[in-house]
């Protein structure tokens, strides 16, 4: 990364321990050194925007746990995507901030419409930005625009509240289409974060971890950091192929997660997968609101499903509702085949089990029954957030 704004490149090293909580409750040692001990004393000061980087297992998402934990004022997370947020218990920025799928900079310089919860932009002190190697400088600048108009200092970049990044530059980039490339370089020196027209007259701390913990094993380590810097040799690759075993196939029934560089291939094991599970294939048709091209569509648009298959759902509605304590409206299909709408009050997902198999539930209030019930995540067919 080039950024000429950017402040100075923290490194310091030499631990020591402290306890964090891990999930919700149970508290773990860590081992907090003095980059650590750093990147909080920023990180408490609400002053100040930094920029957490490291490699893979260096460290970072546990520092943001233990700062969330531990902050006087709760942070808000966000992240660019549905997956990443879910990782690290947030939202998308998109849906923080109620950004429509096509905001641009300009649109939102040219608005007038307010917010509807005006008072928790008002009230922000710090927003972490999870996985931000995905976050594109358009992004960002819409960001700024919006705190400048709606934060507790108006006209301040980013509203005067304290940004903190935290990502690896050396994992998935910004998505731009071939459509957008050229009007992109028009706007910005690249497609990342650090390009924002917002960073340009505001400091950014750099802070990097760099002690690994993920991973013990120093040649693995050493093996990735290669293939991290492009400097992979033939011991390296021999290493690899040591652990390759061509002719391994899952057993049935056995969930394997295939890593793939392509989503062509991605589709064609998830139709081959679908095609060998039993029973009739229902095609859902995604339901397009707008004028909208294909390269803004989360998924496919006509989505086939069958009993039994795994479903990865792309938006936090779950999630934001039982945050609000909203209710959801939704189509569910039953076990016989036939569909329900139903308006239910959702109180928590999690793994669930019944006569020995496990399955992804959600729990919720029934407004139609006027019970509790627990419905299988694999059997939505359609969520709407009702408002």
């Amino acid at each position: 990364m080039n950024n000429p704004r950017a402040g100075d490149r923290t490194r310091v090293a030499g631990p020591e321990t402290i306890s964090r909580p891990h999930g919700p409750a149970t508290p773990t040692e860590i081992e907090i050194n003095p980059e650590f001990a750093h990147a909080l004393e920023r990180m408490h000061s609400g002053k100040g925007n930094l920029f957490i980087t490291g490699k893979a297992g260096t460290g970072k998402s546990t520092l943001l746990e233990h700062f969330r934990a531990h902050a006087e004022r709760k942070p808000v997370v966000l992240a660019p995507t549905g997956v990443a947020a879910l990782n690290v218990r947030g939202q998308t920025i998109h849906r923080f901030f109620r950004f429509g799928i096509d905001v641009t900079p300009l649109k939102l310089r040219e608005s007038r419409k307010r917010p509807r919860n005006a008072n928790l932009y008002r009230n922000l002190r710090t927003i972490i930005i999870d996985e931000v190697s995905m976050v594109r400088a358009d992004l960002l600048d819409c960001v700024d625009i919006f705190l400048r108009k709606h934060g507790p200092r108006r006209r301040q970049p980013f509203g005067g509240v304290q940004m903190i990044f935290v990502g690896d530059l050396y994992q998935l980039p910004p998505v731009v289409t071939g459509e957008e490339r050229e009007i992109f370089r028009t706007l910005y020196d690249t497609p990342y974060f650090f390009s924002a027209e917002a960073l340009q007259s505001a400091n950014l701390e750099i802070i990097e971890l760099e002690k690994v913990y993920r991973q013990k094993d120093s040649r693995f380590v050493e093996i990735l950091n290669h293939v991290r810097n492009d400097t992979v040799d033939e011991a390296d690759i021999a290493a690899l192929n040591a652990r390759l075993d061509p002719s391994y196939s899952p057993a049935a029934g056995e969930f394997c997660v295939t890593l793939t560089t392509t989503n062509r291939n991605a589709d064609a094991i998830n139709d081959r997968k679908l095609e060998s599970l039993p029973g009739k294939t229902l095609v859902s048709i995604a339901e397009i609101e707008g004028d909208f091209g294909r390269e803004y569509h989360p998924t496919t648009v006509e989505l086939a499903i069958k009993p039994g298959a795994q479903i990865m759902l792309l938006n936090s509605v779950i999630e934001n509702a039982i945050a609000r304590k909203r209710r959801i409206e939704m189509t569910y299909l039953k076990p016989d085949d036939t569909r329900s709408e139903r308006t239910i009050l959702p109180q928590r997902v999690g793994t669930e089990s019944y006569r020995g198999k496990e399955f992804l539930g959600m729990q919720a209030f029934c407004l139609l029954r006027q019970d509790e019930r627990m419905f299988r995540v694999d059997r939505i067919l359609r969520l709407a957030a009702v408002e």
